[in-house]
């Protein structure tokens, strides 16, 4: 092999690697506010970001009991950077050895990881995007998914953690939970399938009729007819009793709601 052709394959596999890491994210890591079994806990996650300088609003990604999904957070960090925004994908199991199985159980909580604790991871990588140049540390909302969604709606009531609040929450199919829509301090949406059959829509609209409606947040809830928990996660099976099914059509109507609260809310 001639010099000119061992440069030139050389100069394509650092292309590769380039747009291989691009694709990936950057791998982000930052001090917990809370401890885990005594000890101090490093949150990992992955960061990305439009292309350009910024500043860009950012999304907090609160992930379900079972861990990260790549199949459908994906989706959502493609189509939010295409949007404008820099995402961070938070990893609440990982750095705490925490099995997803054993978090999928019950009433999805364990000793030391409650909603409340991953609401705080969520305001810990706020402070780690606030901490960037190419953030504008003023418009950054977060985004859960069934146990991150419980965890997004409890992190809306941001004043009970002594924290300024999100610019938004959006909340993917949680289960709500009594006063899920009182004291929040930030605009909320939650957008949930009528067919869930393991965080029912019904509590949601039970709790949505209860609302606090003097609060100076708006806060929207959206039921989906014909769709089940998970409905946005493609592949997905049923799990642990409850039926799951994919709805291209409705993660594409998710989307769309996602978009308009955002820039409703953000910007």
């Amino acid at each position: 092999m001639d010099l000119k052709n061992h440069y030139r394959i050389f100069g394509l596999i650092l292309l590769c690697l380039f747009f291989f890491i691009s694709c990936a994210g950057k791998s982000a890591s930052f001090k917990s506010t809370s401890t885990y079994d005594g000890k101090p806990v490093e949150l990992r996650g992955s960061l990305k970001k439009p292309e350009g300088n910024g500043p860009f609003p950012a999304v907090v990604l609160l992930h379900g009991c079972s861990g990260i999904m790549d199949t459908r957070q994906d989706f959502w960090v493609k189509k939010l950077n295409a949007m404008g925004y820099a995402t961070i994908q938070v990893d609440s199991l990982a750095p705490r050895k925490i099995y997803s199985r054993v978090l999928c159980q019950g009433d999805g909580t364990v000793p030391g990881l409650d909603f409340s604790v991953r609401a705080r991871d969520a305001f810990d990588a706020r402070s780690h995007l606030q901490s960037l140049d190419f953030i504008d540390s003023d418009q950054i909302a977060v985004m859960g998914f069934s146990h991150g969604a419980i965890s997004a709606l409890v992190a809306s009531k941001a004043s009970q953690f002594g924290e300024t609040p999100f610019s938004a929450v959006i909340s993917l199919y949680p289960h709500c939970f009594q006063g899920a829509f009182s004291e929040y301090d930030a605009p909320v949406l939650v957008i949930i399938g009528e067919d869930d059959d393991w965080t029912p829509a019904k509590l949601c609209k039970k709790e949505f009729a209860r609302r606090d409606k003097d609060r100076r947040h708006d806060v929207a809830l959206e039921v989906l007819p014909g769709l089940t928990h998970c409905f946005d996660c493609p592949g997905i099976r049923d799990y642990q009793g409850h039926h799951m099914e994919f709805s291209k059509e409705g993660r594409q109507k998710a989307l769309q709601l996602v978009s308009r609260f955002l820039r409703q809310h953000t910007r």
